[in-house]
């Protein structure tokens, strides 16, 4: 399962905490108590996610690049940063959940088509350096002008873009992307019977390409069972 770099994986607990903990789990098991399907770990609810079967994940190969879009459910994210602040007390834990309810994250991959094609992406189709700093750059800080989200209740941009830094360790880039409504008091964006996401892409030759999601397969997810 990939790991995304800004969200790391606290393994240990102190022993002091595991009450507190026991209360922030709690809190994110009944978040969504009206799904029937249940698995018995955070891994295994990733694991379902990551299985194109399941709809929450599209592709598309363009001109030797593969493109992912994956849905990233607000539970997990928000798992993710409590377990990383165990003196979080219930109540912060209660807001984190709340944040990542309210908004809408896609995780966004461009990689090589390993069919096609092999090596970091970043080097694609650039001969000096002086194109590949350009190309960081502009990935680092303005990925938000390429994508937008369309439902039925209108189009939106990302109000954060976040391209993950690998340090050239894979060939492929991720990028988090978060939406959120027009205003505090809207249904979040995932609740919207389909959703749209569209990147038009500036810097491989890809063209505009889209990516659909439907309500009915993120209402599927499954929750974590309580043992």
């Amino acid at each position: 399962m990939q790991r995304l770099l800004f969200l790391p994986l606290r393994r240990r607990w102190p022993r002091r905490m595991s009450g507190l903990w026991i209360a922030c789990a709690c809190l994110l098991l009944n978040a969504s108590c009206s799904h029937m399907h249940q698995v018995a770990s955070w891994d295994e609810l990733m694991q379902y996610v990551n299985d194109p079967g399941n709809g929450l994940v599209q592709s598309k190969k363009v001109n030797g690049v593969e493109m992912r879009v994956k849905f990233m459910p607000p539970d997990w994210l928000a798992h993710r940063e409590i377990e990383q602040h165990p003196t979080y007390s219930k109540a912060q834990c209660d807001s984190i959940l709340n944040i990542y309810k309210k908004s809408t994250t896609f995780l966004l991959t461009l990689g090589p088509d390993k069919e096609k094609t092999k090596g970091d992406i970043m080097f694609r189709d650039v001969s000096k350096i002086e194109e590949y700093n350009a190309r960081a750059l502009e990935m680092n800080f303005s990925m938000q002008e390429y994508v937008t989200l369309s439902t039925d209740k209108g189009t939106y941009t990302p109000v954060l873009a976040h391209l993950e830094n690998v340090y050239g360790l894979t060939p492929g880039r991720n990028v988090i992307l978060v939406f959120v409504p027009g205003n505090e008091h809207a249904a979040p964006l995932h609740e919207s019977t389909s959703i749209s996401i569209a990147y038009d892409d500036p810097f491989f030759g890809l063209g505009k390409n889209y990516f659909e999601f439907k309500k009915a397969n993120i209402d599927l997810i499954p929750t974590l069972k309580q043992l």
